[in-house]
């Protein structure tokens, strides 16, 4: 078997022909070998089908389909003190976070999120990360077990997911305040080494290209004097 003239002799020559991929109009294709090892013959319910929230494309419905976005999370508990500039000092508000059917309308709170914020859901739709009203700590909240864990034992805000869900990325505060990610296949937590002349005092969020991006806090420590002449 052969692709192009070029002989298909293993998984490494297959991947790398597919990420290969590209066209005129900026297409660019990602490809990696999946070495995991699957049951085969699993017979997937009606519910596990529902969960998916397929929806069929406006155009070629018949075989074109889509997941989403039909639902968004919202939480009632709110920041204020912290968003004004205060130390990070939310409302005690044990209130869920509730889901909204842009289809049907309809309002849900989801069991087992009572006392998160701040929420994210992930790509995949599986989780949805947070931070929690009793304590300045990032939480990632599973449908699976319909529970929520704790990702950072330590001042921590800034949940964002990276484009296809493999990291979750936040940031520490307080004296060794930084960036860190978590890879979500195995949950391994990793700092993320940031340029020296980057003070990690405000916000960032992944790009769509995987980058991050932040605001530099320069603040008052540098003051310059600008000479201006009119022309």
């Amino acid at each position: 078997m052969t692709w192009k003239g070029q002989p298909l002799i293993n998984y490494e020559t297959v991947v790398n022909l597919i990420g290969a991929t590209k066209t005129k109009s900026g297409l660019r294709v990602k490809a990696v070998l999946d070495t995991n090892q699957y049951e085969i013959g699993v017979k997937v319910t009606k519910s596990q089908m529902d969960a998916l929230r397929i929806r069929r494309h406006q155009t070629h419905p018949d075989w074109k389909l889509h997941t989403g976005p039909s639902y968004v999370a919202y939480a009632s508990s709110v920041c204020s003190d912290y968003c004004s500039g205060s130390p990070y000092s939310p409302k005690t508000d044990p209130a869920p976070i509730h889901v909204v059917d842009l289809q049907t309308r309809r309002f849900s709170a989801l069991p087992g999120s009572e006392g998160m914020w701040f929420p994210r859901w992930s790509p995949d739709g599986r989780f949805i990360a947070g931070l929690s009203t009793s304590g300045p700590r990032t939480v990632l909240y599973d449908f699976q077990i319909r529970k929520q864990s704790e990702l950072s034992s330590v001042m921590s805000g800034w949940p964002g997911w990276s484009p296809e869900g493999d990291f979750l990325f936040y940031r520490t505060f307080g004296n060794d305040a930084s960036w860190w990610r978590v890879r979500m296949r195995d949950w391994k937590t990793e700092r993320i080494p940031i340029p020296k002349n980057i003070r990690v005092t405000g916000w960032f969020a992944p790009a769509p290209n995987n980058t991050l991006i932040t605001a530099r806090s320069v603040g008052t420590d540098e003051i310059y004097a600008l000479d201006w002449e009119a022309p």
